[in-house]
C-alpha cells in the first residue's frame, strides 16, 4: 500500500498528465485542421 500513497503523493504525477493533456488537445487540433482542409478541398472540387 505504501507505493500507492506515494504515487499519489509524487508532484510529477499532475505536471506529466497535464503535458500528456496538452499534446493530445495538440494533436487533436493537428486533425482537425487535416480533417477541415480535406473537407475544404472536396467542396471546392465539387463546385468546380
Amino acid at each position: 500500500m505504501g507505493h500507492v500513497a506515494e504515487s499519489y503523493i509524487n508532484p510529477y504525477d499532475p505536471i506529466v498528465t497535464l503535458i500528456n493533456f496538452r499534446i493530445l488537445v495538440k494533436l487533436l487540433g493537428f486533425v482537425n485542421r487535416i480533417a477541415e482542409a480535406i473537407c475544404f478541398r472536396k467542396r471546392q472540387y465539387e463546385t468546380f
